[in-house]
């Protein structure tokens, strides 16, 4: 029942393992940029928390990745389950980048064109709808012909399926340090894994940079875990209430 090859086996718990390990910092944020009033009516906030809900859910799948590679018998007794999941996992990645792009021009629009903060303009609607249209048809599309398929450590496209030589050069380009791996070392399964490896941390660079370089953000994040180091209670003889307002001020002013 278990894999025979010994390195598959290693390289589907290390996969496992390291998808495991980011749910620690995705339930959190998650939870805080949802809860939290002033982030949460902030439209950039919001796409950046459907890219953390997305980055998170490319995760579990991931998890399912490395035991599927442990215990190959689940890609023959439910190979088109096996393959959905690969499938959406690779439209989740897909997924990403438009909201990157909707984000980016959000932000412009703030920035630029005085656009409010917290209201959701015509064009953002409609490039959401579009987007999350494309997204969907391609999934539909993808889940329906079984076009992926879990080949030894690594996700690829079935070419034997049709639509397959539309939908595979999508994604294809999106990262050119990927392409370079690929071409320049010889393909054996640890250069699949590190291809695989790649695509699990990429996504998570998001949720890294908002908590490292955000601070309101890191504020609700270490609060939600336990572990924030308020130095103003000490300063205001332990006033916690004070210190609620302190930081609510600068939740606002960050924001605003």
């Amino acid at each position: 029942m278990i894999n025979e090859n010994h390195q598959q086996v290693i390289i589907g718990l290390i996969h496992s393992i390291v998808a495991l390990l980011v749910f620690p910092i995705y339930i959190p944020i998650i939870y805080a940029l949802y809860v939290n009033k002033e982030l949460n009516e902030n439209i950039s906030y919001k796409l950046i928390n459907f890219l953390n809900i997305g980055d998170f859910l490319q995760s579990v799948n991931h998890i399912l990745t490395g035991v599927f590679i442990i215990f190959p018998i689940f890609t023959k007794r439910i190979d088109p389950i096996v393959r959905i999941i690969g499938y959406t996992a690779n439209t989740l990645w897909t997924a990403s980048f438009v909201i990157i792009a909707i984000l980016a021009l959000t932000r412009l629009g703030i920035t630029f064109f005085r656009i409010k903060s917290n209201k959701w303009a015509l064009w953002m609607k409609i490039l959401l709808f579009f987007g999350s249209l494309y997204i969907f048809v391609i999934w539909m599309i993808g889940c329906i012909n079984l076009n992926f398929e879990l080949f030894g450590v690594a996700w690829a496209y079935d070419m034997t399926v049709v639509y397959t030589d539309i939908l595979s050069p999508l994604e294809l380009y999106f990262c050119f340090p990927i392409l370079v791996l690929k071409y320049w070392f010889e393909i054996t399964d640890i250069t699949l894994a590190l291809l695989n490896g790649s695509w699990i941390l990429f996504p998570h660079l998001n949720a890294f940079l908002l908590i490292i370089t955000n601070r309101t953000v890191r504020n609700q994040f270490l609060s939600m875990i336990g572990r924030e180091s308020n130095r103003k209670i000490s300063k205001f003889g332990g006033s916690t209430t004070l210190n609620s307002v302190l930081v609510n001020k600068k939740i606002s002013t960050v924001v605003s």
